[in-house]
């Protein structure tokens, strides 16, 4: 009897190249046979079943074996759901029809080990409709080591998926857990942990990110007399870099930077550079990030003429105090902050992570790296339990210790803080074209990295470049521009205006709550459409007419709470008159922001005029 389809097949393929392109190159050439063999029994579906042990995917008539699959599903609100395991196609079809509604999902992801398990699918069912569908996302064959990074990728560009987090379930389907439950579990698992970090990017609160917002503005003026990294991108292309870390195997091998200067762009994390100084190697670059009092301990000390020719690679949301007690040249780099954007001072913008380390990463990657080469990168504890390699005046450790596998071979502890520099180095190596090479002795893998000693990758340097004279005919063609200060002081006007307004409709949107408070307890549904429009009335107005000012200025310090916020609502959909209820805090929170930033921006004006703008 006909197993597969010829017809099926083809639309089947149409569909993937069309939505998928990339995975239906990774899939061509599979052909079903090799571990499994299709087979379909009169009056019943396709099956398919393992040729080595003979044992059938689907076990009984198919029809039946999908509602005992699902009997029992504690699903609860799941709007979005992650299937493990795919087999031809049956359960995800099955779960469409029969549970989807009942659970109000809006989004389905779905895993697959098994890409010949995937072929034999589009042999013999109809996947058009899902293949095409945009709310179902299909990933297949991911090895162990790339599932982080392809799921990190995802949520970070897929925010509707991300805002519901809290409302993800799993579905086991049965026969794929059996073959391969590890795989599954550890997929599970980690699609958690790039949610978890995805979340992290958005920043943790908004004191930490109100602190960043002020300094950008008081900033204001090392903006605009310094050169961007904009004016060195692509200027390394094909040649190293190295990037010098704290951890507490640094010492091991830091002597071999030595006589480099003039064969790599070497780049010092800030916590490394007065070891690297004390020690007579002097970096190109030395980058810095964190909104930290005590990071001035990290530059100080220095006479201009020991740091003329090493710059101060740093992010403006540093304290203004730390611009000024480095005494050499500087050059400024903004994260992927909108407020960045709402300067409209370019100096380039790169999608930094967590550590200074990994801001290093991102600059030579844009400086156009060829290998980029790491240093003192532990990411975990030493031989005993130092934590780097030289005293630093603050932490990046987190609270739990636990094992991961060590550039060696074998487990090495880390904590939660090193372990999200890790993944957010994992995530950029993934999306970067070149080599990375870390030469670290010791330390936490990084998946995606070659491991080499320093020696080895220093003796295959050949040519001389000077890194040094390059950077300074670059930068020598930034010219301070009056222009920029003209046009952020009607920015700052502008946008003045526009705060004042958010908080009038921030104040009009909290009496609106306080209004119909007691009438969202007991409210018919008809009333409630009512109600809600007059309570998100002020939202929608500022979301229409202050968007650019809302999304731009204020938004990176509110969305920690905003993020959350909306997810909390997805997660109470079943409770409108919950949701509406909700939205006086909404307000108040938003409202109070948008007061601090309004002093904030104050302050600004008042050091731009130069006279008190308080008042």
């Amino acid at each position: 009897m006909q197993k597969t389809n010829p017809e099926i097949f083809k639309n089947n393929w149409e569909a993937l190249k069309e939505r998928y392109p990339e995975m239906s190159e990774r899939l061509k050439g599979t052909m079903v046979g090799d571990k499994y063999e299709l087979f379909q029994q009169p009056n019943c579906m396709p099956n398919i079943m393992d040729r080595a042990t003979k044992q059938p995917y689907y076990i009984g008539q198919i029809q039946e074996f999908m509602k005992k699959n699902f009997v029992g599903l504690e699903l609860d609100n799941a709007r979005q759901v992650v299937f493990l395991g795919f087999g031809l196609g049956y359960e995800i079809i099955y779960f469409i029809q029969a549970v989807a509604k009942v659970q109000n999902t809006q989004s389905i992801i779905v895993i697959e080990r098994d890409i010949e398990m995937f072929v034999a699918a589009l042999n013999v069912t109809d996947l058009t409709q899902i293949i095409r569908d945009k709310n179902i996302h299909l990933f297949i064959g991911l090895n162990e080591t790339e599932t982080y990074s392809v799921f990190r990728d995802f949520f970070s560009k897929n925010l509707p998926n991300l805002l519901m987090c809290g409302v993800t379930q799993p579905v086991f389907t049965s026969s794929a857990m059996r073959l391969n439950k590890e795989y599954y579990m550890l997929a599970l698992r980690t699609i958690y942990e790039s949610i978890y970090h995805s979340t992290q990017n958005f920043g943790n609160c908004p004191e930490d990110s109100l602190i960043g917002l002020e300094n950008m503005l008081d900033n204001v003026d090392e903006i605009v007399s310094n050169p961007g990294i904009n004016l060195l991108y692509d200027k390394f292309k094909g040649r190293p870099a190295v990037i010098v870390s704290t951890g507490p195997s640094l010492k091991k091998n830091m002597h071999l930077l030595k006589g480099l200067e003039d064969k790599a762009l070497i780049i010092s994390c800030d916590a490394s550079f007065k070891l690297l100084m004390r020690n007579g190697i002097r970096p190109h670059m030395v980058t810095s990030l964190e909104r930290e009092h005590e990071v001035q301990q990290f530059f100080d000390g220095f006479i201009p003429e020991e740091v003329k020719n090493i710059y101060m690679t740093a992010c403006p949301v540093l304290f203004n105090h730390v611009y000024k007690a480095y005494t050499g040249p500087k050059i400024i780099v903004y994260r992927n902050f909108d407020h960045f954007k709402w300067l409209e001072i370019e100096r380039g913008i790169l999608e930094i992570k967590l550590s200074s380390s990994n801001m290093a990463f991102k600059i030579a990657e844009a400086l156009g790296c060829d290998s980029i080469i790491l240093i003192g990168q532990d990411l975990a504890y030493g031989e005993n339990d130092e934590t780097h390699a030289t005293e630093v005046p603050f932490s990046s450790e987190g609270e739990g210790q636990f094992m991961v596998p060590g550039n060696n071979g074998q487990p090495i502890k880390t904590n939660s803080g090193w372990y999200g520099f890790l993944k957010a180095y994992e995530y950029d190596i993934s999306q970067h074209k070149g080599r990375v090479i870390n030469c670290t002795e010791g330390g936490a893998y990084i998946c995606g990295t070659e491991i080499k000693t320093f020696q080895e990758v220093i003796d295959a340097f050949e040519d001389k470049f000077e890194p040094l004279n390059v950077i300074k005919t670059e930068l020598a063609k930034f010219t301070s521009s009056k222009d920029d200060m003209e046009r952020l002081k009607a920015k700052i006007e502008f946008t003045e205006t526009e705060v004042r307004n958010i908080i009038d409709l921030c104040i009009k949107g909290s009496a609106t709550c306080a209004l119909y408070q007691e009438e969202l307890k007991n409210t018919s549904t008809e009333r409630l459409r009512e109600i809600r429009g007059q309570i998100l009335d002020p939202r929608l107005e500022i979301n229409k007419k202050h968007n650019d000012t809302f999304q731009l200025f204020l938004m990176h310090v509110l969305q920690s709470y905003h993020i959350k916020f909306e997810m909390e609502t997805i997660m109470m959909y079943r409770t409108p008159a919950e949701i509406l209820s909700n939205y006086h805090k909404w307000y108040a929170f938003v409202g109070d922001i948008c007061e601090i930033c309004l002093q904030s921006l104050m302050k600004a004006k008042d050091k731009l005029y130069g006279k008190s703008a308080l008042s």
